[in-house]
């Protein structure tokens, strides 16, 4: 039906739309399925890659005085490295996204290591060094998660200095590595404009 258009009597949708806001509940398919992971998984079985090696790096924004992510749960076999000035304080919404990145149910990835943790301000100004002419640290993990945004004054240098880090450090030998990352792809966008600055 890809490229195909069918009419629908307006009587027909009308009743279509109603019965099925009884089942919209009941038949929200897993976010699993609907990318076809679990046809993939079913095709290619234990031989189907984990993340198993992928080093990751997690970066959180703090909210009510939390943003790291606990070793517990299907994360409880994980090692975490945290980085932050102010203390680790554990945050609900940083377990759950190192949940989905890789834990031992939820994830695609649940072959992952542990990760480091960044909370974002630390991030921004210790990784990237944001507001320094200096160079941003160079990158020791291949994806990032980032969980943080706003309208700060430093947001511009900010995705600069992601950019060239990207640029910088994305070919560590894997002869696709770089071809398909989306540079200063903030929340909120779906295009991969550059900041303008």
């Amino acid at each position: 039906m890809h490229g195909k258009y069918y009419f629908c009597p307006p009587k027909f949708l009308t009743l279509f739309v109603f019965s099925a806001s009884f089942l919209v509940t009941s038949a929200k398919a897993d976010f699993r399925d609907e990318i076809d992971y679990t046809k993939l998984k079913a095709e290619y079985g234990t031989s189907l890659p984990t993340g198993q090696g992928v080093k990751i790096a997690q970066i959180e924004a703090l909210r009510d005085g939390a943003w790291a992510t606990p070793a517990t749960g299907e994360l409880s076999a994980k090692t975490f490295t945290y980085f932050s000035s102010i203390g680790t304080v554990y945050s609900s919404h940083a377990s759950d996204v190192g949940t989905y990145l890789g834990g031992s149910a939820s994830s695609m990835t649940p072959g992952l290591d542990g990760w480091p943790c960044f909370e974002s301000s630390y991030y921004t100004m210790r990784s990237l060094l944001s507001g320094r002419s200096a160079d941003p640290a160079v990158a020791t993990w291949d994806v990032e998660n980032h969980s943080w945004g706003g309208t700060d004054a430093m947001a511009t240098v900010t995705l600069e200095k992601m950019d060239f880090r990207i640029d910088r450090d994305a070919d560590r030998g894997d002869p696709l590595a770089g071809r398909y990352r989306r540079p200063g792809l903030a929340s909120g966008r779906t295009e991969a404009r550059r900041s303008s600055a």
